[in-house]
């Protein structure tokens, strides 16, 4: 099979389109006939060298792969043929992938590269929001980056909440898209300081959540836009 490997740490001329053998699904896993294949920040900086714990040279990059189980392994209920999407530790940029039955899910109702551009973006934004900074109904949240992968699933799942959704980009035509999915409130933090519109929109008491995956002078910031006993959630690299 065809796949693509990292031959060296670098830019995307360090990509090489290479041949492997098919991989063989042991107990509890299933083999993926690919169709598309995620395109994630993370496998950027895996690429680069610069993911904490990544993997050494040579490697094939892909951490979530969407298409059709082509086999499955002992102690395994699918079937071949059944459309999934998968998270992964590395290996989606091929022909075949091979993942663990418990990362696997149905992708019916979605096409293969929608379901491709899922799982990572939408359960990094839902443990964000939920798990992590136990958003409620009514409640305030801040977005950073909002246009981004992360930020526009967590607009989203935010507006479905039931929160008010504050976001920042850096551009009005990222500012429109994040309106479009649901942002209440769009800043761009070029032309204003966010901490003050937070101010004047909510007067002066703050948000209750911030979702920040930028860091920096950002971080501080955000600690004095949110409100009293508010919460901020970090993230990224």
């Amino acid at each position: 099979m065809q796949v693509i490997e990292v031959t060296e740490y670098g830019d995307a001329d360090a990509l090489s389109v290479v041949e492997r053998e098919v991989p063989e699904p042991g107990e509890g896993e299933v083999r993926i006939d690919t169709e598309a294949v995620g395109v994630n920040f993370a496998d950027i900086q895996q690429r680069r060298g610069h993911y904490p714990g990544g993997p050494d040279v040579p490697f094939v990059p892909g951490i979530e792969a969407a298409g059709t189980v082509d086999a499955a392994g002992p102690g395994v209920d699918m079937d071949p043929g059944d459309r999934v999407v998968a998270m992964l530790n590395g290996g989606g940029y091929a022909e075949y992938a091979v993942a663990d039955v418990d990362s696997v899910f149905p992708a019916a109702g979605l096409s293969f590269e929608e379901a491709a551009g899922f799982p990572v973006q939408f359960l990094t934004a839902h443990n964000c929001l939920h798990e992590w900074g136990g958003l409620e109904a009514d409640e305030r949240v801040l977005i950073h980056a909002a246009a981004g992968g992360v930020g526009t699933a967590a607009v989203q799942l935010a507006d479905h909440a039931g929160a008010e959704v504050f976001g920042t980009a850096s551009s009005a035509e990222k500012l429109d898209l994040a309106g479009r999915l649901g942002c209440d409130h769009t800043i761009n933090y070029v032309e204003e300081a966010f901490v003050e519109r937070v101010a004047d929109i909510t007067e002066g008491v703050g948000v209750d959540l911030v979702l920040d995956g930028v860091g920096g002078d950002v971080f501080h910031d955000s600690v004095d836009a949110l409100s009293q006993f508010g919460r901020l959630v970090f993230y990224g690299v």
